[in-house]
């Protein structure tokens, strides 16, 4: 079982009797946590840039999306304009071809239904 040697290895620790501590050791504890708690203040000093940041990452995330909206429209407007021309081409030729009667009438593509266009 791959998490066997761990989970006994934790146990074994979690149920051990607890080391006795050296006064040098406690020390270096106490020391550890001074430095972790002006860490801590340090950190705190620095919530306003931190919100700047947030704030600046909100904004960057806002701009990509309307970015991804407005190229999304772009493409979708060049897609219409070239089902257009392709709707007006095909009228023509069949204009020009209408004094055939072998030929169909104009059929919209499934395409060019969706987009209304036609």
């Amino acid at each position: 079982v791959p998490g066997y040697a761990t989970a006994s290895r934790h146990n074994r620790r979690k149920h051990s009797p607890p080391e006795e501590k050296s006064p040098e050791k406690s020390l270096e504890n106490a020391e550890e946590n001074a430095e972790e708690n002006e860490m801590k203040t340090e950190d705190s000093d620095d919530i306003e840039s931190y919100d700047a940041r947030h704030i600046n990452s909100v904004k960057s995330v806002t701009e990509i999306q309307l970015n991804l909206k407005h190229r999304l429209r772009k493409e979708q407007r060049q897609k219409d304009e070239a089902a257009a021309r392709r709707i007006e081409a095909a009228k023509r030729d069949n204009l020009s071809s209408s004094d055939d009667e072998g030929k169909a009438a104009f059929i919209p593509s499934r395409e060019d239904r969706r987009s209304g266009i036609y």
